[in-house]
């Protein structure tokens, strides 16, 4: 299925951890000071945090209870260039959704950091990305959405996007480099301002 375009569409899909905020540097801070193990961001290479982290299921379900606490999720920073790039597109006429994989129940908390730091966005959707979010949106009806472009972390998201026919740029992130190199569809890039000079307007 080709891509498409911007000329068709005028929604945009934003990935939420890693994307908007700097989610993976927060835990980092959050594994040192509740379990005592440091990991050095570069050293995240899995996205599977039981293998990053080397923590069993037991604690590992602790770990995502204590990332998802209100106070956890509002401490994450914005990432550099992301909050600029949005204003400039919605101020080109853009839809914007804000897509994440979190647990549903976290929406307040979310919706507090988004405005906490005014991001500009039309739709905020929680999809059952990972099969740990029950509640959310089925994956299935994301897929078949039309964006204009999609911009992700995730390299298994990224593959089912571009495989979808949508045109992906795939953040750079050590979890996603030895896992999914990229294709036609997929341009990987470095930081946001890469991004934003690789859209059409």
């Amino acid at each position: 299925m080709a891509a498409v375009s911007a000329s068709e569409t005028r929604r945009v899909y934003v990935d939420f951890d890693d994307v908007l905020c700097a989610t993976a540097r927060g835990f980092l801070v959050i594994l040192e000071r509740e379990f005592g193990k440091t990991v050095r961001f570069e050293d995240m290479i899995d996205f599977d945090l039981g293998r990053s982290f080397d923590l069993p299921p037991e604690k590992l379900r602790r770990f995502f209870e204590l990332v998802h606490e209100d106070e956890a999720l509002d401490g994450f920073e914005p990432l550099e260039g992301a909050l600029e790039t949005l204003s400039a597109w919605k101020a080109a006429g853009l839809e914007i959704e804000v897509v994440t994989g979190r647990p549903p129940d976290t929406r307040k908390a979310s919706e507090a950091w988004l405005a906490r730091h005014g991001v500009l966005y039309d739709e905020l959707i929680f999809v059952e990305k990972y099969g740990h979010a029950p509640g959310g949106v089925p994956l299935d009806r994301v897929l078949g959405r039309d964006y204009a472009w999609v911009i992700e972390d995730s390299h298994a998201m990224a593959e089912q996007l571009a495989e979808a026919g949508q045109r992906v740029h795939l953040l750079d992130r050590p979890w996603n480099r030895s896992q999914f190199a990229g294709g036609a569809d997929v341009v990987r890039c470095a930081d946001w301002k890469e991004v934003r000079g690789s859209v059409p307007l």
